[in-house]
């Protein structure tokens, strides 16, 4: 496990990657990782989230002309372009950490919409602000008391 986190840091200077980038990596390595104490989460997590960035084509078709579809292609290129400079290059510098068969355009949009549905900003006990996936607080969209206020503690 240390050895695998050095690796992954090691990937910070790599084609000026970010730590919203970092984010989405580690969470296409850990979702199929069956050593990863994160594996319950991610086995919990829906196959497909349904987001516009993975609406077909007939929903897109339907939006067309809208705003909606303007960002949703914009945003489409943008990840599409994302993905085209990380990968097969990180598959080919980094075949420990990123297997080919885990690295689909498909997998990465998977993370995309995991990040961008189910993350929050979070204040850690340092002051800093930071953003993370909270599992737990996804039962929260499930509750009669949807607005009930969360408080986390980090230990």
């Amino acid at each position: 496990m240390f050895l695998y986190c050095l690796q992954f840091l090691s990937l910070k200077d790599f084609n000026n990657i970010t730590s919203e980038t970092m984010l989405l990596l580690w969470s296409m390595r850990e979702r199929y990782n069956l050593g990863s104490k994160f594996k319950p989460y991610f086995d919990t997590l829906p196959a497909n989230f349904n987001t516009g960035l993975s609406f077909g084509i007939d929903a897109l078709a339907a939006l067309e002309g809208t705003l909606l579809f303007d960002e949703i292609i914009q945003a489409r290129q943008h990840l599409r372009q994302q993905y085209d400079e990380l990968f097969p290059l990180l598959c080919t510098n980094f075949p420990e950490i990123f297997r080919k068969d885990v690295c689909t355009w498909d997998d990465f949009l998977w993370a995309c919409e995991l990040w961008y549905s189910n993350s929050m900003m979070i204040v850690l006990s340092s002051g800093k602000l930071s953003t993370c996936l909270v599992p737990v607080a996804g039962l929260l969209n499930h509750s009669v008391c949807s607005s009930a206020p969360l408080e986390v503690f980090f230990y």
